[in-house]
C-alpha cells in the first residue's frame, strides 16, 4: 500500500493564556511524506458448530520511506453461515 502526511499553514502559537492565544509567526513550511506500506498476514479460522465460525487475522503493517512506524492489528471475526435448498 501506500500512505501519505500531509502538514499544511503550521503554525506556533502560545496557549499558556488560553483567553489570548499568541502566534509567534514563525511560518512554518508545509510538508508532506509519503512512504511504502507492508502489510503481510496469517490467521486462523476455527469451525465452532455447523453453521457458527470464529476467525483471527493478525498483522503487521511496516512503513518504509519517510514514514517509519509499525503497527499490529488485531482484526476478529465472528460469523454465522445458513444454507438453504
Amino acid at each position: 500500500g501506500w500512505a501519505q502526511q500531509s502538514f499544511t499553514k503550521l503554525d506556533l502559537i502560545n496557549v499558556s493564556d488560553p483567553a489570548n492565544p499568541h502566534s509567534y509567526g514563525l511560518g512554518l513550511a508545509d510538508r508532506t511524506r509519503a512512504s511504502f506500506v507492508l502489510s503481510p498476514l496469517a490467521g486462523v479460522e476455527w469451525q465452532l458448530a455447523d453453521h457458527w465460525n470464529v476467525a483471527v487475522t493478525p498483522r503487521v503493517q511496516v512503513m518504509l520511506g519517510g514514514v517509519g512506524r509499525v503497527a499490529v492489528v488485531l482484526p476478529l471475526s465472528v460469523g454465522y453461515s445458513w444454507y438453504g435448498l
